[in-house]
């Protein structure tokens, strides 16, 4: 499925996995005005986590549900991340995304 897109350390890595994860679900949640319920935030995240990793949801769905009933560093951190970076979005704050560009420099 990868076309030389997305790095495969990053496919695969619980950070890049923990931000994804929570930055739509930050962002759908904003667009709905909070009038959403887990179903239609679950069915948002089956679609677009497998576009922006680039990965197959039958492969990734496991892992996800692994990762929601027991978080590891990497996944809270990321979405530790996601929540920071949204919250400096909102405030017009131009400096948001530098935090994980730092942590996903690194991994490739």
């Amino acid at each position: 499925m990868n076309g030389g897109n997305v790095p495969d350390t990053l496919r695969y890595d619980h950070y890049v996995l923990g931000y994804h994860f929570m930055m739509y679900l930050n962002l759908y949640i904003e667009l709905k005005k909070g009038k959403t319920n887990t179903e239609e935030q679950g069915l948002v995240l089956a679609n677009a986590l497998p576009i922006a990793l680039d990965r197959e949801i039958k492969d990734l769905a496991p892992v996800l549900e692994g990762l929601m009933a027991r978080p590891d560093d990497e996944f809270k951190l990321g979405t530790e991340h996601a929540n920071a970076a949204y919250d400096k979005v909102s405030r017009g704050d131009t400096t948001a995304f530098q935090q994980v560009l730092g942590n996903v420099r690194g991994k490739y």
